[in-house]
C-alpha cells in the first residue's frame, strides 16, 4: 500500500522526469562532441603528408599517408601500408577513401573511414597529428613520427603556367590551350596540351619534390595528338621542379622535362570546386 502510494505521488513523477532529462542531456553532449563548424585558428585547408608509425602489422615498414582537407569539411585520404609477414615476405595495401569530417575544438574526425587506422587528427599550424585509437595525442618521444606536414608551394600553386618547351622542343600554344594550374585547395593539377583537359592528383613535398599520379582526361580527337600524349607522359614522370620568378621547370632528377612561363594576363587564384 505504501509502495503504490509512493508511485502515484508527484514526487515520483518529478524524479522520473528529472532522470529522463539527465539521460537526454548526457546523450546529447556525447553526440555533440564532434561538430561540423570549422576551427578558424589556423589555415587548415590543404594537403598533409607523412609516414606515421604502423599500428596494424607487427613488422611494419612504412605507412605513407597523404591527407587532403578541403572547404566544406571534405577530406581525401591516401595511405600505402608496407609490411613483412612471418616469412619475411613484403606486402602492400593501398587505401583510398574520401568523405566528410567533423570538428571538436582543434581536432577532426574522419567519417566513413574504413577501420584499419585511427580516424582522429589534431590540427596545428602547418601540420596535423594522427591521434591514437582513443583520440589521444601521443605524448612521448615517438610523437614526431605521427605528424603529417602541410605540403605545397605557394610560388607555383593557384597560378596559370603556359607551356613553352617540352622535352627540348619549342611549343607554339597559348595560356588557354597549353598550360598547367596546381590547385592547392584540392591538390588537383589541371592541364592542357591541345584540346583535352587533364586532371591529376599531385603532391609537393619539401618545397620542390613533385609527384603527379595518373589522372582523368576528356577524350576529344585533337590535332597534334602526339604532343598531348608526350605531355601526359611527362607529367607522371616529373619528380622535381624549380621556379625562378616567372619561369617553372618540371624535371626528372636534374633533367629538364618541360619549361613553363607565368601567364600574367591570367594571374589570379584558381580554385576548383
Amino acid at each position: 500500500m505504501i509502495k503504490n502510494q509512493f508511485l502515484s505521488t508527484p514526487l515520483f513523477v518529478l524524479l522520473i522526469i528529472t532522470c529522463s532529462m539527465c539521460f537526454a542531456q548526457n546523450h546529447k553532449s556525447k553526440a555533440a562532441k564532434f561538430k561540423s563548424a570549422p576551427m578558424n585558428r589556423f589555415d587548415w585547408q590543404g594537403q598533409y603528408y607523412g609516414t606515421p608509425r604502423c599500428s596494424i602489422h607487427q613488422v611494419c615498414l612504412n605507412v605513407e599517408t597523404t591527407l587532403t582537407l578541403m572547404k566544406g569539411n571534405h577530406y581525401e585520404l591516401r595511405a600505402l601500408h608496407l609490411w613483412l609477414d612471418s616469412l619475411n615476405q613484403s606486402h602492400r595495401q593501398v587505401l583510398f577513401d574520401k568523405g566528410n569530417f567533423v570538428w571538436s575544438g582543434n581536432k577532426i574526425k574522419l567519417l566513413g573511414l574504413k577501420e584499419i587506422m585511427p580516424t582522429e587528427y589534431k590540427i596545428e599550424q602547418d601540420q596535423v597529428i594522427l591521434l591514437d585509437w582513443n583520440g589521444h595525442d601521443t605524448k612521448n618521444s615517438y610523437r614526431s613520427e605521427f605528424i603529417l606536414t602541410k605540403t605545397g608551394n605557394e610560388k607555383i600553386e593557384d597560378r596559370r603556367w603556359k607551356l613553352m618547351e617540352l622535352n627540348g622542343k619549342k611549343i607554339n600554344g597559348n595560356g588557354q590551350t597549353h598550360y598547367v594550374i596546381f590547385h592547392s585547395q584540392n591538390s588537383i593539377l589541371e592541364a592542357k596540351a591541345g584540346c583535352n583537359q587533364l586532371n591529376n592528383h599531385y603532391t609537393i613535398k619539401n618545397g620542390s619534390e613533385l609527384s603527379i599520379s595518373q589522372g582523368i582526361s576528356t577524350l576529344m580527337a585533337c590535332p597534334n595528338q602526339e604532343i598531348e600524349e608526350e605531355f601526359t607522359e611527362m607529367l607522371t614522370e616529373a619528380d622535381q621542379f624549380a621556379v625562378d620568378n616567372d619561369e617553372l621547370i618540371l624535371k626528372k632528377g636534374t633533367r629538364s622535362l618541360a619549361v613553363f612561363r607565368l601567364d600574367k594576363e591570367d594571374d589570379f587564384h584558381w580554385i576548383i570546386g
